[in-house]
């Protein structure tokens, strides 16, 4: 559910970067479809068949839905798969720069201007989709932490 809710505050973050023709946001906004693009290819060439279903069952459980098959040969997918935290906080930070552009321009300028509304309308899915990827690598450290205890 959180991948479908990060993918839905990107998209709403790009669409408003478009239509306010801000570069910087744009730019990471693109990088971050980029790069889940790369975590969904990691997940797809080394887990299990292809089909319809793994986009719902990724798009709601995440990466670990899909079952298991062999590794990637794809140098970003492989390394999204050896790399999961690191892939994470990328995007975070990705996120996080978006919003903070957007908010540092915004406070530049009266608040009462159209264009100050609109760039805090840019800066806030980027500030949601930064703590949604906080949220995902807790979980995801504390999914690899029990796996390393259980063992």
């Amino acid at each position: 559910m959180l991948e479908l809710l990060l993918c839905y505050a990107i998209a709403v973050g790009s669409w408003r970067a478009t239509r306010a023709r801000h570069g910087l946001a744009l730019t990471c906004s693109l990088l971050l479809v980029y790069l889940i693009t790369a975590d969904l290819l990691a997940a797809w060439a080394v887990k299990g068949p292809h089909h319809v279903f793994d986009v719902f069952s990724y798009m709601f459980l995440g990466p670990m839905s899909l079952p298991y098959r062999a590794a990637s040969l794809l140098p970003l997918p492989a390394a999204a798969l050896s790399h999961p935290l690191g892939l994470r906080a990328a995007r975070a930070v990705i996120s996080a720069v978006a919003s903070w552009s957007c908010l540092r321009e915004s406070a530049q300028q009266n608040p009462l201007l159209p264009r100050a509304y609109t760039l805090d309308g840019i800066a806030m899915p980027f500030a949601g989709a930064a703590v949604i990827e906080l949220i995902e690598s807790v979980l995801l450290l504390w999914a690899l932490t029990m796996a390393a205890h259980s063992a």
